[in-house]
């Protein structure tokens, strides 16, 4: 199984809704977590039928026993993340669809770090640029990567009907949620703070322009006081980083940061990061459209929707 034109379509796919009672299920797999998303479209909305999360052992993984009494029958939506994952923004000359994929593996090849045969690869224009060329994003992941995670999940009698890079899924929900709201007002930054990796991504205009992962993450916000300020300074480093490389290459400045991730740290992290950066930042809820179903217990996962993020975006598949 490949990539199945992974971001092909990446300009329509934000808004469009299934129009049949279809069941989708997002699954969001971290180093330490598994998020599970159940959703149902019902006309032009969406309702959450179950949502989990689920505790991985550090070994032995045993993913049967743990996925136990869920019913996945329809296959999964698959996220995957990591230094075996990579995402890049060209500006390349104009040319068409036919053109631009003729051209995709040469391209790539002087902006990935990855040789063509070791990857699965894809790509997209996403717009026009002054100077007759485009802006299009290159997605590539190493086959040995894809190959031994959908083996774990074959193993584990779970269909994979979609892969989907995190860095993508996270910007399909936030784009699902908040429609035009604040999508068209300039540039803005999200950033999901998983177990282990941070996703950075900026979009101008709802279209993304950069993304990036981080390895400051939940786990080293975790531990004894020293180290938590540690992580702070290197979080917010990477993230002026990331920022400065965005900003000295376009007319745009981040004005505003939409943060989502591990649950308990949203709040926490909300005031200092507004204080050591100097930007606005805004909790989003990726559950804030969808209705739930009878049975579920609404205000426990409505506490914790900020870190179905990803497993959102994945669904909305």
């Amino acid at each position: 199984m490949d990539l199945n034109a992974l971001i092909t379509n990446l300009r329509t796919r934000f808004f469009k809704l299934r129009q049949d009672n279809k069941t989708s299920i997002g699954l969001d797999w971290d180093v330490s977590l598994l998020k599970i998303l159940v959703l149902e479209s019902q006309k032009n909305s969406y309702m959450i039928k179950d949502a989990r999360i689920i505790e991985l052992p550090s070994q032995d993984l045993n993913l049967s026993a743990l996925i136990k009494g869920l019913d996945l029958s329809d296959g999964v939506n698959l996220g995957i993340c990591g230094p075996n994952v990579i995402v890049r923004y060209v500006a390349m000359a104009k040319m068409n669809e036919s053109e631009f994929r003729n051209s995709l593996k040469y391209e790539a090849a002087s902006h990935l770090p990855f040789s063509a045969e070791e990857v699965n690869l894809d790509g997209v224009i996403l717009k026009d640029l002054p100077d007759n060329q485009m802006l299009v994003m290159l997605a590539a992941a190493k086959k040995d990567f894809i190959n031994e995670r959908l083996r774990l999940c074959q193993e584990a009698g779970i269909k994979v009907n979609i892969l989907d890079i995190d860095s993508l899924a996270l910007i399909n929900a936030f784009n699902y949620i908040h429609q035009q709201k604040d999508v068209s007002s300039g540039a803005l930054a999200l950033l999901n703070i998983g177990a282990s990796v941070t996703n950075i991504n900026i979009l101008e205009n709802g279209i993304p322009h950069f993304s990036r992962e981080i390895d400051v993450a939940g786990e080293d916000f975790t531990t004894k006081e020293a180290s938590r300020e540690v992580a702070i300074a290197n979080f917010v480093g990477e993230i002026r980083k990331s920022f400065d490389y965005y900003e000295t290459r376009s007319t745009t400045v981040i004005n505003k940061i939409f943060l989502s991730g591990v649950g308990n740290l949203i709040s926490e992290l909300t005031s200092n990061l507004k204080n050591l950066l100097g930007i606005q930042i805004k909790q989003w809820d990726p559950f804030c459209n969808f209705d739930f179903a009878p049975g579920l217990d609404e205000i426990n996962l409505r506490k914790n929707s900020a870190q179905f993020a990803v497993a959102v975006g994945l669904a909305l598949r």
